[in-house]
């Protein structure tokens, strides 16, 4: 099977890739801007054609989970600055106040002591960039592996310009 250079006439849009070819390897090598540019309308079309969460249920879960875990490594810091200030209150409290070792506010902060360091170890262990990257690659994955739906769900005359791209090894 050939590969087809054609990319599929999306519906509607107006910065769509739509009878645009892909770019050759010389050509990306010759203009990589515009070969990016190329590739950034592709993946938009493709993600604006993939909006519908009951078709694309899967996909839409791994967005989710790819937007958690970035948004989570995006408030690493400030979450780890405020478990240091209620770690550092806490024992201050204990210092200053100097309360019973088994009265009922000294266990209080003993529980938030201990609540914040394991925040802290939680948040220096899963609040990766590697998880990010991890997320983001099954994203992208699942992005492409719906081509195939969508080819499913295009007219005739648009799956045959589809089909080789989909088909590529």
């Amino acid at each position: 099977m050939t590969l087809s250079t054609r990319i599929p006439k999306p519906p509607t849009s107006a910065s769509s890739p739509a009878s645009s070819t892909l770019p050759s390897a010389q050509e990306e090598a010759d203009d990589p801007a515009k070969a990016d540019a190329f590739y950034g309308r592709c993946g938009a079309w493709l993600r604006e054609n993939t909006r519908d969460t009951k078709k694309f249920n899967i996909l839409f879960n791994e967005n989710v989970t790819y937007g958690f875990r970035r948004n989570l490594f995006a408030l690493k810091w400030p979450v780890l600055i405020v478990d240091s200030v209620l770690l550092l209150a806490s024992v201050g409290y204990l210092l200053y106040a100097r309360p019973e070792l088994d009265s009922e506010s000294a266990l209080k902060v003993y529980l938030i002591v201990g609540i914040a360091v394991l925040h802290a170890l939680y948040i220096s262990a899963a609040a990766t960039e590697a998880s990010v990257c991890e997320a983001a690659n099954i994203y992208a994955r699942q992005l492409l592996l719906c081509c195939e739906a969508l080819g499913a769900i295009m007219p005739k005359s648009r799956k045959r310009s589809l089909r080789p791209l989909v088909n590529r090894h």
